[in-house]
């Protein structure tokens, strides 16, 4: 995560850097699990970190830990447990600031300058991967793992316990979340090397599916000025106008070799691939 000057940056046995964005040099670093005891989730520390006025959130223990992002001071931490891969999600309602984390039993949202807890929905997914970030639209929370749980939305409105809208299995976001556009979402179903894996677009408001291109398979998908930027996980970039009455690229090339789990970036008019091998490629659009 660039913020000014300086990079914010988790590994995956839970290092923690503040570097100088022209140089490199650490300025301050942190262990989650020396430093904290926190536990290394399966695969390990992930998620980006969040930064937020003069804090520094990540996911890390039951509900995540906030430092001061100039020096690593720890604002507040919560207790230890097996960490979930998202993003901290910030939310704020008519001015109070929130943060939701995941953990492999459940999504948890917070009070950002306290940590103290506002509500928890429980989402169990096997072994623990819940990697996709919740997606908040209004009072609306969609929330998606893989491994056959499948989705749901859920309703909260500043109080209580989030109540759920409806929940179904047909998008299960086994590691990236979806992307949200004119109230569909558009993102990768299923698990990788599993039958029928491809990208789908759902309603959110309801959870039916209105199309899937199986095509992609396990690849990944974003959205720029209203069109899909897919990478499939053969590593051919396609771009398609983000639409709910089907799937239709204008655009394809192959850019990079299998396979591919991450989503592509895309800034200043550049878009930047990466496979599981390793291979990284920036292509001028």
């Amino acid at each position: 995560t660039i913020d000014g000057h300086r990079v914010y940056h988790l590994a995956r046995e839970g290092e923690l850097f503040c570097l100088e964005l022209a140089t490199g040099k650490v300025i301050w670093q942190k262990h989650l699990q020396t430093d904290f005891q926190y536990t290394k989730p399966t695969w390990g520390f992930t998620g980006a970190p969040l930064v937020w006025d003069d804090w520094l959130f990540v996911n890390a223990g039951d509900s995540g830990i906030n430092f001061k992002k100039d020096d690593g001071s720890v604002v507040w931490k919560s207790g230890n447990e097996e960490a979930g891969y998202s993003t901290p999600h910030p939310v704020t309602r008519n001015g109070w600031r929130l943060v939701i984390f995941s953990n492999k039993r459940s999504y948890v949202c917070v009070d950002a300058t306290y940590g103290t807890e506002v509500w928890r929905h429980k989402w169990m997914t096997r072994y623990g991967v819940n990697a996709a970030d919740p997606i908040v639209s209004g009072d609306s929370i969609f929330i998606s793992s893989g491994y056959g749980k499948g989705a749901t939305v859920v309703k909260w409105v500043d109080k209580g316990e989030p109540e759920k809208v409806w929940q179904n299995r047909e998008m299960q976001a086994q590691m990236n979340a979806p992307v949200l556009i004119d109230g569909h979402l558009y993102g990768i179903t299923g698990n990788e090397g599993q039958d029928g894996t491809g990208l789908r677009c759902l309603e959110l408001a309801t959870g039916t599916v209105k199309w899937t291109e199986t095509s992609i398979g396990h690849g990944t998908a974003m959205a720029v000025q209203g069109n899909l930027l897919v990478l499939t996980e053969g590593g051919e970039l396609q771009v398609a106008p983000a639409t709910p009455t089907g799937y239709q690229a204008s655009f394809k090339q192959q850019v990079v070799d299998p396979k591919v789990w991450t989503v592509p970036v895309f800034a200043n008019g550049r878009v930047y691939c990466r496979n599981a091998g390793g291979q990284f490629v920036v292509l001028d659009m």
